[in-house]
Parts: C-alpha cells; structure tokens; sequence
C-alpha cells in the first residue's frame, strides 16, 4: 500500500509501512521523509484522477545563507487537504524540512513530532558539521539501536553493529570508531582506527581485513590480516601479527607457551616498542616466529619475561632490547640470530641452538631474571668502556701526593674531570645517596673512602660513606647511567 488521495474529500492517507522503522521497544517510532512525501504527492498531483484537483502543497526548496544550507519547507494547502497516518500505537517523526503536517493531521492513536525549527539545516549539512566536530562512529552492542538514519552512531545515540556503523562510515566519510562494548570484527574495515570509551573492552579479529586499522585501549586476540599498529592495548593469543605495538601489555594462556601470546605474520618485519609483560603473576608471554622463512621481530624497551620460540630458519632474526627482565627460547630455536641488547637476566636457552649476540647486553653475575641495584654495580663492560675510552683511568682513583708530584699528577686532568661529575649536591646509587661536603683526609688515599677530602684547583670532595672497590666501579657507572 502507497501514499493515496481521496480528492473528493481531499484526505491524504499515509501507510504505516510506507514509513522508516527507528524503534520498536520499548514503543514503536516511525519517520516520514518530507523529501520522500512531498514527491509522492506530486506524482499523485499528475495522476489523471489529480489533474483536475487542486495542488496538494506549496514547497520552498532548501537554500543557502552565510555558508549555511537550510531545510526546505512543505505547506499543505489546509482550505482542500488533510493528512491521516494509518491508525495504531506508534510515533512519527517528520523529518527532512519544515512542514505543517501536524497542523492539518486528522486525529486517532499515532503521535506525530514535527522537527520544525527557524533554524532547521539540511541534514546533509548538519552530517558535514558533525563531521567537522567529530570524524568518529560510536558503537554499543548493548545500549545502541539499529539503523543508519540521521543521528544514529552519535555519541548519545550509538549503532548496535559492525554492518550499520561501517554503512554510516562510508556515508560520512568517517574513518574512526569509539567502541563501548566487546567488538567481533566479522567485516572488513581497513583503515579504521578503533579506541576505547576508557574501559579496555575486547576486540576481536576474524581474519577480515584490516590493514592500516590502528587500536588504542583494548583488549586484542584472535586472528589478524593486514599491518596494524596498537597502542597501550593488551594482547593475547593474537594470530597473524604484522606491523607495531607500543606500550602493549602481553599476556599468555594458562599453560605456558601451549599456545603463543602473538603468533607473527610470515616472512615480515614487525615491532614491538615499550611493551611489557602484562601477568606476572602467570606464564610469561610467548612470540611464536615460526612461519615463514625471513621474518624478523623487533623488540625495543621491554620489560619482564619474554619467550621466543620458532627462530628456526638461517635469516631469520630477532633484535631484543630488554629494560630488566629475561629472555626464555625453547627447542624449536635452532637457527637464525637473536640479537639481544640492554640488561636483565641470564637467557634460558631450554636446549635452543640459535646463534644468540649478547655483546650489548648486561646480565647479573647471579644469572636470576631479576637485575637489581647490587647487580647494577658491577657492570664491568661499562668500567672497560669508559676506561677504554680515556673517560677516566683507574689510577686517577689515587689523589696525587701532597706537594705535588708522582702518578697523581701525571692524571690530574683525570682527576679534575671526576671532581665535575662529583659535584653534583646529591647522586643516588642503590639504596643510598652520597653527597659531596668540605673536609680534610690523608693523601694518597683512595677518593671513596670515608671522610676523604679530594682537592684540585681548589675544588674540596668528601664522601661521607666508605665504598669497597667494586662499589667504586659502581660509583663511576652511577655518574653515567642511574
């Protein structure tokens, strides 16, 4: 049934089914496109039962006013017509232009909301003006509603699925999506960026793709296709990774490496910069290299414990840069380079034969995972490092002779360039602080011992803690690195 005159009586009767499904609960609403109506009637107006009728309405088009595209406006001739929506329970919004439908509607059970404003701009325009303020789709499977009439995926009106919120996308030429409940990525949406609303809910992949999409805030697992980047997310049992996380938290399945926390795509290069290992409490995370035959991972700033297994092809490689934690390989490492840098524990090979260069990487003498401030005073490749270097010299350790003379003064430049790292009013190294105050020692004395006064150019250091000689080293290393 369509829109129909009775032009003796000059009633217009509008079909309930002719109208937009909004709503159905907790009531049922309804719009009438005044776009769509108003061309209905003039069709109706060129029938050969209307040529001799009067014209149904008068219609002012949407025009434009300081950069402004206002609505268009539809007048029913109210001496000839009248408007009767077909009866029941339900509500109708007139939307689209300005009208005085309600004006001349006949009265029964439906509830009918005009949308008349002095003000009223064209939806188009209004879209383009959200656009402008937010380029973002919101999403609730919960609280949102279906649909993608105007209004639907604003922020107090969210879509309740992935098919209508891509539609309004495409419409708007919006490219972001702020989820507030769990997301099963079932279509595909390359290019998307996709936060959070503040609660890491999940986001699920399927396998569709979405390369260029960018995650920040959420939960991610399941299967991925294409390069994506995730931002402070946390991941787990993730297939198919290729491209960038940081400041990702990891986290692995019950039972250690029975499944991999991140599973890399074949035979790409993929980065992982500030992650960390999200339970510690549990089984640590697992990076499964396995597939393909070049790949190679990029690990840059982490921190915990960090399993690799599947390293097992000659150009294959891992870069690991570790900021306290341990690396753990399994057997199924037997070939391909682990290029590991930074310091943490002692690597736990579990019968792994990969080629591993640890030159760049401090570990404690302990060979424990855990690298603590004791362990931070013996880096003995940073002393040969700066002694190497002409940073410093071991025997500038002694102060020269009173009078002058002797070995010490052969390193006076030595000894003055320690008095400037010295200076400083308070350096901290492990639990304790040591600050450089005026007073009077023996010569000849090493400089970190107990109430020894060090002085060059007029320039007076005490230490006010006696170290040993390993914690000498470790004072030195303090000045550069803690």
């Amino acid at each position: 049934m369509a829109i129909s005159i009775d032009w003796p009586t000059g009633v217009i009767t509008v079909p309930r089914a002719d109208m937009a499904l909004v709503q159905t609960d907790p009531f049922e609403i309804r719009d009438l496109d005044l776009e769509v109506f108003r061309k209905a009637l003039r069709s109706l107006e060129d029938s050969e039962d209307g040529r001799v009728f009067p014209i149904t309405h008068s219609y002012s088009p949407q025009t434009q006013l300081g950069g402004t595209t206002f609505a268009g406006q539809v007048n029913i001739l109210s001496e000839y017509y009248s408007v009767t929506f077909e009866d029941g329970q339900y509500a109708v919004n007139l939307i689209g232009a300005n009208s005085n439908v309600s004006d001349v509607a006949n009265l029964n059970q439906v509830s009918i909301r005009p949308q008349n404003s002095a003000g009223l701009i064209a939806v188009d325009e209004l879209r383009r003006s959200l656009k402008a303020l937010s380029d973002t789709v919101y999403y609730d499977s919960v609280n949102g509603v279906a649909g993608t009439f105007s209004g639907v995926g604003l922020p107090d009106n969210p879509s309740n699925n992935l098919l209508d919120v891509l539609a309004i996308a495409a419409r708007d030429s919006q490219r972001r999506m702020q989820i507030r409940s769990a997301l099963t990525v079932d279509e595909d949406m390359p290019g998307f960026t996709v936060i959070s609303d503040g609660t890491a809910h999940y986001l699920v992949l399927t396998g569709t793709n979405v390369a260029q999409m960018a995650a920040q805030d959420l939960i991610v697992t399941g299967a991925q296709s294409g390069l994506t980047r995730y931002f402070n997310c946390t991941i787990g049992q993730l297939t198919g990774f290729y491209g960038q996380m940081r400041s990702c938290g990891l986290v692995q399945s019950p039972v250690a490496q029975a499944s991999p926390t991140l599973t890399l795509q074949p035979d790409q290069d993929s980065r992982l910069i500030d992650c960390f290992e999200s339970d510690p409490t549990g089984s640590w995370p697992v990076i499964d290299i396995s597939q393909g035959a070049i790949t190679k991972l990029t690990v840059q700033g982490y921190r915990g414990l960090l399993g690799l297994q599947g390293l097992d092809a000659t150009a294959k490689r891992a870069e690991i840069n570790l900021a306290g934690g341990q690396l753990i390989l399994d057997s199924s490492c037997t070939d391909g380079v682990v290029v590991l840098s930074g310091y943490g524990g002692e690597v736990a090979l579990n019968g792994a034969t990969t080629t591993i260069d640890t030159s760049n990487y401090i570990s404690p003498a302990s060979g424990s995972g855990a690298f603590t401030n004791a362990d931070r005073l013996n880096l003995d490749n940073l002393s040969a490092t700066l002694e190497s270097s002409g940073v410093f010299s071991t025997a500038a350790l002694v102060n020269s002779p009173a009078g002058g003379g002797g070995s010490g003064d052969a390193n006076l430049a030595n000894q003055q360039a320690m008095l400037e790292l010295l200076r400083a009013d308070e350096i901290k190294l492990g639990d304790r602080f040591y600050k450089t105050v005026s007073g009077s020692g023996a010569s000849g004395t090493p400089i970190y011992d107990k109430d020894v006064t060090v002085s060059n150019n007029g320039e007076n250091v005490t230490l006010t803690e006696a170290l040993s000689p390993d914690e000498q080293k470790g004072r030195l290393h303090a000045l550069f690195i803690i």
